[in-house]
């Protein structure tokens, strides 16, 4: 019988692992973002031999030598010969060790986003903070000493979470703990004892934290690969294991390098299209013409876009003779590998390892030497812009599982704090990592223009438990010395201001900084409701409140924008007043229409479209009074036709109520008119009519004989993205056409007249085709347009269908 990994320790409180996942241990154990370490601990110096050398930390009285020039983006993590964890400055020079535990570490990872530092020793997986401290067990497998599975009951491959709150681990298959609550899940057991078994263990989490690269060993063949959603129970079995597998940033590929020619292996790049239940893209073909080799290693797609690799193009000859350490430059290209590739370091050199930085500014090497001893390896940072690399003062085991991992920067540690600070502020719990039943995470991002103010926000889903919701919070925080203070902090939606309800989904990004005035900070909020609504809530922010200015509810994703729609430097909102429902919502047919708010010095006021009164100059009062009621009569395009000259003339009047309906009009005419006008329109008949062009929207009429227009189904709905809607499609058509045809009869516009009634006839016909309203309405399209050959016979269609 298999053994079970143990629960956590008993004795263990659970606050402190909390704290160490938040990263609080910052401020209980007295560190802050200077990152000095403890004045009670040792730091071990790499030299050629080891030794551990007693920091001496200055008096008060002493100054402090002005800090270093950063080298790396991050503090770089690694394991020593010694087995224990060490951490290399950022300015390449400093050092310090990290564990101190009684057997060696066998394995470690850290989170570079909240500094949570897991690792093996004596086979039990423990969880500190980025500086070791508050080093707790949560893990305990079976005793090495009396093991006999071969190696499957030891605890490895530990791998943290993208949220940082959950590790992967390999232990008699591949396993996830929740760190707060200790709760551990088997995600792929091993394979039953037998011919073609296998075992399993964690590669790398998605970036998006839902799925688990796993390898997939074989006694008798090489490594596979697969990949298992995590909680669903379902995996997606992928192929080859080699080489030196990566997530693309959205979480849709898998990256296989090929840096390898031999048996089991495959050179070359290729990569797994999850989208596609893990189709396989040969990217570079690895055996090239004139007997060629193209060797890809460590290939892996940063936060530009692009793909970072590093490539060699060895003949079989020379690789033979190199005995497969083949020299490798450092190169970048578009996402498949093969476009816009660029060679950006003329050195080539033999690799070992290589670590990426996420902002694509480098990466550390291993270069091997002296035939590849354990131990015997150059630590390099080679840039990308083409400055020398810098040798690191650091001896790696390189013999371990992982060698090398990027560690947080003073800026992630103090988010980190920003963090905990804010919920501590709202009373949240994070609902646990996964689960999406919750509020599960807090986003944060400074302020620009502003000195060290910071935007924080909840993230997930909101409690709607009854008994205790929760809505979405916002809050602005300043950073003073080494903490923080909350200066505002409100409910998003909160009694459902303005009439509309916050979000119920919020993510990264879901809040930005925009620019309103320049009197306040302004935040808006673009969040999610329902199945595939959207939400809009705009804040603005004196430097003591944050106030609510606008709110808004769309059906689809995008309840708002902030646009300056006239020109004069002060952006307006538009909230999404489109009816997206016209039909249904899969029909994609969309009546576009955007409300505005304007900033009036204190607040945001709707702006409509307006006549002007007796005191407006008569010319000017004329056309405008004109355009806006032709548009509120939904005929668009003849108040566009004449919005030029209301233009001309109000540029010299200058009348502020004018200037907003050009304003409104270009917005609202124009974007109806880009639809009508497309080539590509979903369904032009509403599209045209609902810009206003009768006389268009009959068009797709013309193609047609009156036994297929005037049908059920008619030829005009059959097949169509609006079949089984025409009591949706004579709505529009007679609501629309009352509001018009009294305009367009003052205005003596017969032909859109004739189009409207053949149209009213016809949208009557499909619901009912012994309404009166048919014979009527294609009679007065004849009156008013004899010459109409449609008209005339439909007309005549009609007449024989009434007499049978």
């Amino acid at each position: 019988m298999k053994s079970q990994p143990l629960p956590p320790k008993a004795g263990i409180n659970p606050t402190i692992i909390l704290i160490l996942t938040l990263g609080l241990a910052l401020l209980i154990s007295g560190c802050t973002t200077t990152m000095a370490p403890s004045p009670t601990r040792s730091e071990l110096v790499d030299t050629n031999a080891i030794e551990e050398v007693v920091v001496t930390l200055p008096t008060p009285d002493e100054v402090a030598p002005p800090p270093r020039a950063a080298v790396l983006p991050a503090p770089l993590y690694y394991l020593n010969p010694d087995g224990q964890v060490m951490r290399l400055e950022r300015d390449g020079a400093g050092r310090s060790q990290i564990t101190f535990a009684d057997a060696p570490v066998t394995d470690f990872d850290i989170s570079p986003e909240t500094g949570l530092l897991a690792y093996v020793s004596a086979n039990e997986l423990h969880i500190a903070d980025a500086f070791g401290q508050g080093d707790v067990v949560i893990l305990t497998g079976p005793d090495p000493a009396v093991d006999q599975s071969g190696g499957t009951e030891q605890i490895g491959f530990v791998r943290i979470s993208p949220g940082g709150r959950r590790i992967a681990y390999a232990l008699d298959g591949v396993r996830v703990i929740d760190i707060e609550s200790g709760e551990s899940v088997l995600v792929q057991a091993n394979d039953p004892e037998g011919a073609g078994s296998g075992t399993y263990w964690p590669l790398a989490w998605s970036p998006d934290g839902t799925r688990l690269l796993v390898g997939r060993s074989y006694f008798t063949a090489g490594t596979a690969l697969q990949v298992n959603s995590v909680g669903f129970e379902s995996s997606t079995f992928l192929g080859n294991g080699c080489c030196q597998p990566s997530w693309s940033n959205d979480s849709r590929y898998i990256y296989v390098s090929g840096p390898y020619y031999g048996p089991r292996v495959e050179p070359g790049l290729r990569r797994y299209d999850l989208y596609s239940e893990g189709m396989i893209e040969q990217l570079v073909e690895g055996e090239q013409a004139g007997n060629a080799l193209s060797l890809v290693a460590f290939a892996q797609p940063l936060a530009d876009g692009q793909l970072y690799s590093f490539r060699s193009q060895p003949s079989k000859q020379e690789y033979s003779d190199l005995n497969g350490q083949a020299l490798f430059q450092m190169t970048r290209s578009a996402a498949d590998g093969v476009s816009a590739l660029e060679v950006l370091t003329a050195e080539a050199r033999p690799l070992l390892d290589a670590l990426w930085a996420a902002d694509a500014g480098g990466a550390v090497v291993l270069e091997p030497f002296g035939g590849n001893a354990a131990g015997e390896a150059r630590t390099i940072w080679q840039p990308v812009d083409g400055s020398p690399a810098v040798e690191l003062p650091v001896v790696v085991d390189t013999d371990a599982l992982t060698r090398l991992r990027w560690g947080p920067t003073d800026a992630a540690l103090a988010e980190v704090q920003l963090k905990a600070k804010f919920l501590a502020d709202t009373g949240i719990t994070l609902a646990a990592e996964g689960d999406y039943d919750g509020v599960d995470a807090v986003e944060t991002f400074p302020l620009q223009g502003e000195d060290n103010l910071w935007a924080v926000h909840t993230a997930g889903f909101r409690n709607f438990a009854p008994e205790n919701p929760q809505n979405h919070m916002l809050g602005i925080y300043q950073r003073t010395d080494d903490s923080w203070r909350q200066l505002a902090l409100t409910a998003i939606g909160a009694e459902e201001e303005m009439g509309f309800a916050g979000p119920d989904y919020l993510s990264q990004g879901s809040v930005q900084q925009v620019a309103v005035e320049p009197g306040h900070i302004w935040l808006e909020v673009q969040g999610g409701v329902g199945a595939h609504g959207g939400t809009y809530h705009l804040f603005s922010f004196d430097g003591a409140s944050l106030v609510m200015q606008a709110a808004n509810f769309s059906a689809s994703p995008g309840g708002g924008d902030v646009v300056d729609i006239n020109g004069d430097g002060i952006a307006e909102v538009l909230l999404d007043a489109t009816d997206y429902y016209v039909f249904c919502y899969a029909c994609g047919v969309r009546y576009v229409q955007d409300s505005v708010m304007r900033w009036d010095g204190e607040k945001m006021v709707p702006v409509d479209l307006a006549l002007l009164d007796e005191s407006a100059p008569s010319d000017l009062r004329d056309l405008n009074n004109k355009i806006v009621t032709l548009a509120q009569a939904g005929l668009w395009k003849d108040a566009l036709a004449q919005l030029d000259r209301l233009g001309e003339l109000n540029s010299e009047k200058k009348d502020e109520t004018a200037a907003w309906n050009i304003a409104l009009l270009r917005l609202n005419g124009g974007a109806k008119r880009d639809i009508a006008q497309a080539s590509d329109g979903l369904y032009p008949i509403m599209e045209r009519l609902f810009f206003g062009d009768y006389v268009a929207a009959v068009e797709p009429f013309r193609p047609y004989s009156p036994d297929q227009i005037f049908s059920q189904p008619s030829a005009l709905v059959g097949g169509t993205v609006v079949e089984s809607w025409e009591e949706s499609i004579g709505q529009w058509v007679f609501d629309l056409s009352d509001a018009a045809l009294p305009l367009l009869a003052d205005r003596n516009d017969a032909a859109n007249q004739a189009a409207a009634h053949f149209l009213r006839a016809w949208a009557a016909y499909i619901n009912n085709p012994d309404d009166v309203a048919v014979i009527e309405n294609i009679g007065r399209a004849v009156q008013l347009a004899p010459d109409e050959a449609l008209y005339q016979a439909s007309y005549a269609y009609l007449k024989m269908l009434s007499m049978q």
